[in-house]
Order: C-alpha cells, then sequence, then structure tokens
C-alpha cells in the first residue's frame, strides 16, 4: 500500500440541503489530497442535489449519481461502491464531518499496523454543531462477536483496503452497516481502533439510531436473516445490544 493511493470516499445523501455542503467541505479541506468523493443521492425532494452540483462543479474529485426514485442508504452506498476506483474506500454520511487530519492519520494507522480496515473515535455534536454527548473512544480492535454484542465502529471513522471488500455489499435487510462490518470481519480477524478523536457524528432527533425501540426490528434480522444465527444466539445479542446502546447513549 503506497502513501498516496487513491482514497475513494461513499457518501449516500437524501434530503440533506441544510448538512450536506460542511460535510463535503469536510472533504476537501483534507491535508491528504489523493481521493475521490462519489456521492449517490436517493432521488432527494429538496435542493440537496443543486448543493451538490454547485460543490462539484469547482472539483473533478467529486463525483455524482442520483437514484431515479428512493432506494435507501444501503443501495446508495452499494451504487457508489460500485462506481468507485481507489485501493482505499472510506464512508461519509452526508451530515457528518471529518477533521482535517482525518484521512492522512488513518492512513498513518493503517499502514503502521500493516491491517486492512481501521476506525477511530468520534466526538458527538446535534444539528448546530453543539456537543451533546462526551466523545465515543473505540476499543483497540473489535471482532465479529464483539459486533454482534456492540457496534463500536460507525461508518464515518472507517478506512478499509478495498480488496478486504470484494464482492461484499450492504444488505438492505436488518442494519445495513453493522451487517457490513460483520460480513467483513467473517474475512478479516479484526478491526482497529484509533483512540484519537478524528471526526465528528451529527446526532439528529429524525435519526433512525436514536431510537433503540425502533432499531430492535431490524437489529434481529440482521442476526436471524442476515447472519443466520439460532433464534437463542439471537436473542442473547439482542439484549447484549440493548444494553450497551442504552449505556453508549449515556455517555
Amino acid at each position: 500500500m503506497e502513501r498516496d493511493s487513491l482514497v475513494s470516499i461513499i457518501m449516500p445523501a437524501y434530503n440533506c440541503e441544510k448538512f450536506i455542503s460542511k460535510s463535503i467541505f469536510s472533504v476537501i479541506s483534507q491535508s491528504y489530497n489523493f481521493w475521490e468523493l462519489i456521492i449517490c443521492d436517493d432521488a432527494s425532494t429538496d435542493n440537496t442535489v443543486r448543493e451538490i452540483k454547485e460543490i462539484a462543479d469547482r472539483d473533478s474529485r467529486i463525483k455524482v449519481l442520483v437514484n431515479a426514485c428512493n432506494k435507501g442508504p444501503a443501495f446508495s452506498r452499494n451504487r457508489a461502491l460500485d462506481y468507485a476506483s481507489g485501493d482505499l474506500v472510506a464512508f461519509l454520511d452526508s451530515d457528518d464531518v471529518w477533521y482535517s487530519d482525518f484521512l492522512s492519520l488513518q492512513l498513518d494507522f493503517l499502514m503502521s499496523l500493516n491491517v486492512n480496515a481501521v476506525f477511530s473515535s468520534y466526538s458527538r455534536v446535534n444539528e448546530n454543531g453543539q456537543r451533546v454527548l462526551s466523545d465515543f473512544i473505540v476499543p483497540s480492535r473489535v471482532s465479529y462477536t464483539d459486533i454482534l454484542k456492540t457496534n463500536s465502529i460507525s461508518c464515518l471513522t472507517v478506512l478499509l483496503k478495498r480488496r478486504l471488500i470484494g464482492e461484499t455489499r450492504m444488505s438492505e435487510t436488518g442494519i445495513e452497516d453493522i451487517n457490513f462490518w460483520l460480513d467483513l470481519l467473517k474475512k478479516e480477524s479484526f478491526f482497529y481502533g484509533n483512540k484519537e478523536v478524528l471526526a465528528s457524528y451529527t446526532i439528529r432527533k429524525s435519526s433512525r439510531s436514536r431510537s433503540k425501540v425502533k432499531l430492535i426490528q431490524p437489529q434481529w434480522k440482521t442476526y436471524r436473516e442476515c447472519q443466520q444465527l439460532s433464534a437463542i444466539a439471537s436473542f442473547y445479542y439482542l439484549c447484549n445490544w440493548a444494553v450497551r446502546g442504552f449505556l453508549k447513549n449515556l455517555r
């Protein structure tokens, strides 16, 4: 892996005209310049596409895809991933922000460990950019079993070697990012966590992830349908996930 390897950044977008410019500019301001940003708009009904294209017209590294109809974040991420050409892949949602050295430091971290997958700690803010919870500090590494119990990997902090992903894609059943990490951890023993805070995660009032009750059914599907665990094992991990998720959002 070369220090100037191209990073393909995957960004799904839907009705996020108020936030997406800040997210895009956090990519443009990266100290590491060898990247392409692939934004897949999921048939937004506001001015999101216009906001994207106005910025993309000034930077050829930004590619814009637009879905003909609303397909969901998993489909949008997968479509962007199919379009990607980099040896490395990162994910950034349209309301989240990277610190300016995110790519540089995560690439250094990945290369220093000589591994295929890393993630980092992050701050948690509201829609106005105000801190609402303490910084989430990630564990040094996580395994398949760890992610079954609680998801410590946030999309906006991941950097992966493309060869690890291969033909694996996000499932439209269950919780797409958790299932994606689980599928990759069947091929890779660990993802490695950088304890340095390198990004800012926006907690929106309308976010699905804010309501654990609403997530119970898709989380169960992740265990039973996607990972094909037994009912007993699924119940055990669901209990772990619920308790740990509750504690995570108290800190």
